[in-house]
């Protein structure tokens, strides 16, 4: 019989008594929100709204039709409709939250994306091989990642982006080629920063029947999730690529006139007339560079051991985007650090990348209420420099246990 103090009656009434508290007050918070959202609305209006739109039968990449509901539910900008540039196989996740009070869609969204960045670190925690006994820092090294930060309190879709890269990872990994390949679908979301995971994913589904099975499931997933949307709206794939190739006016902003955090961009300066082609040119590299680099590694290739590798090459040649919680799709990367540096053996240096770790994410995250604060170019070269030195000093190779 366990020694263990069963709970006392007191104990289970003041828990019942505090979850009942809590309930209410959520309740009342969000019955005194009307058509507002339950925290301050950032990208989550984006969302909202296209979810909205679509299951009204209308347009959901208009932005004249997108910007009255996003001001009504507390979009600040009176001019600009923050558009969803995502391809419409995403709706069929979003309007769920369209036909949701915004407060409750909002933390339901927020809730899935918390969900999302803790399962997956949990899982690179222990295929990196972290003891079990501090599985916690793996989970503290996400929750307190800037880019985590940036995606709960904007409301971004990024973290579902992590749950199909690991996702996909983990069932290669554990020979479930129809879960990983249901997972990688979810990188689709945003398919410019995923363009060399794609040219690898091909050549592996040349070599082995696993990973083409994973490969055929995933288009099948696709296919399933762009069809869905035309049940309400039958013209929004032209929608979309109307929406793509609009110029710049009125509430709309076309891709090639954001100032973005990336490479590409910054060659594009330097590249007399600024031309948006130069902002492909890291990208165009790296998917010359991207077989190269399989077929040296081919007969060794686990996808688990190239995440953290592969994370960087994503978010360091992404023709555009690349945000700041964009840059959640590192975590691979910071986990296998985190692994590493637990294993340094050395107090003191442990401390000091800790330390760091902290103040940088800090410093970052406190940007996130100024302007253009989801910039931050600086943060994949940072994660990368850390990586490069944490290799150099791990005491012993980090490998996949999971």
């Amino acid at each position: 019989m366990s020694d263990r103090p069963l709970a006392s009656p007191a104990r289970r009434l003041l828990v019942v008594a505090a979850g009942v508290v809590a309930i209410s007050l959520l309740a009342w918070r969000l019955s005194t929100l009307s058509e507002k959202t339950f925290f301050k609305p950032y990208d989550f209006v984006e969302y909202w709204a296209a979810g909205r739109l679509a299951l009204e039968g209308q347009n959901p990449y208009d932005a004249e039709a997108l910007l009255p509901l996003q001001r009504r539910i507390g979009w600040e900008s009176s001019s600009e409709a923050l558009m969803m540039w995502n391809p419409p196989w995403v709706l069929p996740l979003v309007m769920p939250l369209g036909a949701m009070n915004p407060a409750i869609g909002q933390l339901v969204w927020f809730a899935l994306s918390l969900g999302a960045v803790l399962l997956c670190a949990d899982y690179l925690w222990r295929a990196f091989g972290g003891s079990a006994e501090i599985r916690w820092v793996g989970w503290l090294a996400a929750v307190t990642f800037a880019p985590t930060l940036f995606v709960l309190m904007m409301g971004q879709v990024s973290a579902l982006l992590l749950l199909g890269f690991v996702g996909f990872a983990m069932g290669m990994k554990a020979n479930r080629p129809a879960l990983a390949g249901a997972a990688a679908a979810l990188t689709a979301l945003k398919p410019h920063l995923f363009a060399i995971f794609v040219v690898l994913f091909l050549l592996e589904a040349l070599r082995g029947r696993r990973t083409l099975r994973a490969a055929v499931v995933g288009v099948i997933v696709l296919v399933a999730a762009s069809l869905i949307p035309l049940i309400w709206v039958p013209d929004v794939w032209s929608d979309y690529v109307h929406a793509t190739q609009k110029p710049s006016g009125g509430a709309h902003v076309e891709v090639a006139d954001w100032s973005q955090p990336t490479v590409g961009f910054w060659l594009r300066q330097l590249v007399p007339g600024h031309p948006f082609w130069a902002q492909f040119v890291p990208l165009g590299l790296a998917l010359v560079a991207a077989p190269v680099y399989w077929c040296v590694r081919r007969r060794s290739w686990d996808w688990v051991e190239e995440s953290p590798r592969l994370s960087l090459a994503l978010a360091l040649t992404a023709c555009y985007g690349a945000w700041a919680f964009d840059l959640v799709i590192l975590l691979p990367a910071v986990v296998w650090m985190a692994v590493g540096v637990t294993r340094f053996g050395r107090p003191l240096i442990t401390a000091l990348f800790a330390g760091a770790y902290l103040l940088l994410n800090v410093a970052c995250a406190l940007t996130i209420t100024r302007p253009l604060s989801q910039d931050n170019p600086w943060i994949a070269p940072v994660v990368l420099a850390g990586f490069a030195v944490v290799s150099l000093l791990r005491p012993r190779p980090i490998t996949s246990s999971a």
